[in-house]
């Protein structure tokens, strides 16, 4: 009997550890769609950007016209940003119907990116000049406020010319966020899901 009384006892004692392992990761397992859920129909700020081919768009001029997919990114970028710009680019070239259903803003958050830097990320992505998906940067205040509207952010790494970051792709329509995907692959149905 006391060997039984000891086998529960640790079937409790496993329980209870299990629960209290439990509860934490799936507390934590919410904290993407908590943090989505924040940005969800909230307003995108309205702002000026330069392209990469030097135009200056207004991003309202572009989601009056349809749904934006809004990613931010910097060139020199060691880490997640190449790899997110093409799986986007492949993404919405299986997808298909870009220019006609959606657009894509691709603006970087560095201030050293240059506009001829721009145009080999565009060039690099073999991007159509009339593809309805602008690469381009704005000035900090704007990039800034687009940034907090979708949830991003980005920091300096000291003694490094690179930036900690998350990556993300925001769909906005009308000029309110409608969704928010985290990760580096996106595929046509996630690219899809956004719109």
């Amino acid at each position: 009997m006391l060997g039984q009384g000891r086998t529960l006892v640790g079937r409790a004692c496993a329980v209870l550890l299990a629960c209290l392992i439990w509860a934490p990761a799936a507390a934590g397992a919410d904290d993407p769609l908590r943090a989505e859920s924040r940005y969800l129909f909230q307003p995108v700020p309205d702002g000026t950007f330069t392209a990469a081919d030097g135009r200056t768009h207004r991003l309202s001029e572009i989601w009056d016209e349809r749904p934006v997919l809004i990613n931010l990114f910097f060139r020199r970028c060691t880490g997640s940003c190449s790899p997110l710009m093409h799986s986007i680019k492949r993404a919405a070239d299986t997808a298909g119907g870009l220019g006609r259903d959606y657009a894509i803003v691709s603006l970087s958050f560095d201030p050293g990116d240059t506009p001829a830097d721009l145009r080999a990320m565009a060039d690099s992505l073999e991007l159509p000049p009339d593809a309805a998906w602008y690469v381009g940067t704005a000035d900090r205040d704007t990039i800034d406020d687009i940034a907090g509207a979708i949830g991003f952010w980005y920091t300096a790494v000291p003694g490094t010319d690179q930036f900690d970051h998350p990556s993300l792709l925001a769909a906005v329509r009308g000029g309110k966020v409608v969704r928010i995907l985290a990760g580096n692959v996106f595929d046509k149905g996630r690219v899809r899901d956004l719109l």
